[in-house]
């Protein structure tokens, strides 16, 4: 026969049984997937473009290791999976600027500075569609082989506090009215 304390733990083992198993199907259902399609894939362009990687900065860029926690990826807290700073400062990356980073609409940090070691640079021009980075609070591509014009449309976001430029062969912004914050 069993006693009255058996019954009472048995009964309240199942009803936590039911409630874990409960409680589980909604956090699953309630869960925000981290997976941002266009993100991760704005990220695996970008990593196309880069045609050497000496340091072996993007070792951890892999189907492995979420792509949040991948080397220079910080993502949103807010806005889960969504990147808001991309760091690659001094890697010594070879290759260009991916015009697909123009897809990472809540980037507000860009740091690609200073990958300017002998026969280490990234070269080429600053892609057109970073001018859709209205988020865009901070821009720095200094100390590259980057030349050509800045795409005028950066300069549109009243969100952009720093833009480094430093050794940068700029070109046509012929009237561009530069202002700075007083």
């Amino acid at each position: 026969m069993c006693s009255k304390l058996q019954v009472v733990e048995s009964a309240m083992s199942a009803v936590l049984a039911l409630m874990l198993i409960y409680g589980c199907g909604h956090v699953h259902c309630a869960t925000v997937p981290r997976n941002n399609s266009t993100d991760v894939l704005a990220l695996i362009n970008f990593r196309q473009a880069i045609t050497r990687d000496p340091r072996g900065f993007f070792s951890s860029w892999n189907n492995s290791v979420d792509y949040c926690n991948w080397n220079g990826v910080t993502c949103s807290k807010t806005h889960l999976g969504r990147v808001r700073e991309l760091n690659l400062t001094g890697q010594s990356l070879d290759g260009q600027i991916s015009p697909s980073l123009g897809n990472l609409t809540l980037l507000k940090i860009l740091d690609l500075s200073s990958n300017s070691f002998p026969d280490n640079q990234l070269e080429g021009s600053i892609p057109e569609e970073l001018g859709q980075l209205s988020s865009m609070v901070k821009l720095e591509v200094g100390g590259n082989k980057l030349s050509g014009s800045i795409p005028t449309a950066i300069f549109n976001h009243s969100s952009l506090q720093i833009l480094d430029v430093n050794k940068f062969s700029i070109y046509g912004i012929t009237g561009y009215d530069w202002q700075y914050p007083s």
